[in-house]
């Protein structure tokens, strides 16, 4: 499912991740490769989630892109800033 101008989410592991379509909240996504869209936030903050493209399954960009492998460039003040860091089964890919 890959797209040339696009952000596409690779999952390594199965994630739980917010869905605003069910009565709980919450929806079980499988390992694989996912088209994603970028959304302001639905509750106002100032930044951009990042949706499941077709779905109402989504997250924080941020939060998409702390479980990427590599260092923590986005998050001064932490122990592990700018460490490197490999999150095995727990990757989440970002391109684009």
């Amino acid at each position: 499912m890959s797209q040339k101008n696009g952000i596409t989410a690779t999952l390594k592991k199965t994630w739980t991740l917010l869905d605003g379509s069910t009565a709980l909240g919450r929806v079980n996504v499988d390992t694989g490769q996912y088209e994603l869209e970028r959304i302001p936030c639905p509750y106002g903050h100032p930044c951009d989630w990042l949706v499941i493209k077709g779905t109402k399954i989504d997250m924080a960009e941020g939060a998409w892109r702390q479980w990427q492998n590599g260092m923590l460039a986005n998050m001064e003040g932490h122990p592990d800033f700018v460490k490197p860091i490999d999150w095995g089964d727990f990757e989440i890919v970002i391109e684009g």
